[in-house]
């Protein structure tokens, strides 16, 4: 499996977005004023909008990407309506996340209906289209009351699809994750081996991580100046925001016939979704 496959208008990437909405994430994010989960809307919403303005050509905007989005504590919200849609299509629509309460972890739910969608979605891939993505964020363990996720996060790891397995990453909000804290993001290397791991929750997350593809780590560094290498888990140890804002560029990191210097384009946000 080689993961040579472009998004292009004709094949776009097709990234899906796991975020845990559980009673933790009311906690403040450290370094901001947000609530995890409205932090964690903000930089998708940021992600986004750097993936539209990635796919402009000019004034024309190619789907090169499509995006479904769940948020799960002991329900799972298909914010998306349990679909793919265009990235335009999200930002006109940002999800707004109320009271969260006291809500539980239903992680195998949620990967479940991850696992649902994918199993759509793969039978229609043509043979040019890249693999999909999934985007996992968390800030706790699973409750132990719905169930292991482990052996569905293995299967999801080993679907098949045109261009390679089925990719999966995963962010863990948290403290003292690592045996050495991360001092610069911008020249961190990934983690290289679980021994660096400091946090039995975060192991479980790097067990269940797909490995990078050598083109994804290539176009990723090249278009952000980051440092990752070769053979690294999909796997961020989040414990500042500047490692949150990484691991969420990362997801849509793959490549495009475009230039890399597409993705840095400024304009406006609100006039140019309105065109």
């Amino acid at each position: 499996m080689s993961y040579l496959n472009d998004a292009t208008g004709n094949t776009p990437a097709h990234l899906i977005y796991l975020i845990d909405a559980s009673g933790s994430m009311e906690a403040t994010m450290p370094g901001t004023k947000k609530r995890k989960i409205d932090f964690i809307s903000d930089i998708l919403e940021e992600t986004a909008y750097q993936i539209y303005v990635r796919s402009r050509r000019g004034s024309a905007v190619s789907d090169r990407y499509k995006i479904a989005v769940y948020a799960y504590n002991d329900q799972v919200n298909e914010v998306t309506n349990g679909k793919f849609i265009s990235i335009k299509e999200f930002l006109q629509e940002i999800p707004e996340f109320g009271d969260l309460q006291r809500r539980e972890t239903n992680t195998l739910a949620a990967f479940r209906k991850v696992r649902g969608l994918l199993g759509r979605t793969i039978p229609e891939l043509g043979p040019n289209s890249p693999t999909p993505i999934i985007c996992h964020l968390t800030d706790g363990e699973y409750t132990e009351k719905f169930g292991n996720p482990s052996s569905l996060m293995k299967d999801i790891l080993n679907l098949d699809t045109p261009d390679g397995k089925v990719l999966l990453e995963n962010i863990f909000l948290g403290n003292n994750l690592l045996v050495k804290p991360v001092a610069d993001s911008n020249q961190w290397e990934g983690v290289q081996n679980d021994v660096e791991i400091g946090n039995k929750y975060a192991k479980f997350l790097y067990d269940h991580s797909s490995t990078w593809p050598d083109r994804y780590i290539q176009y990723f560094n090249n278009t952000y100046n980051s440092q990752l290498s070769n053979g690294t888990k999909m796997f961020f140890p989040a414990e500042d925001t500047n490692m949150v804002k990484m691991a969420f560029t990362a997801s849509a990191a793959t490549p495009t016939k475009m230039g890399p210097n597409q993705s840095n384009v400024s304009v406006g946000k609100s006039a140019d979704l309105e065109g």
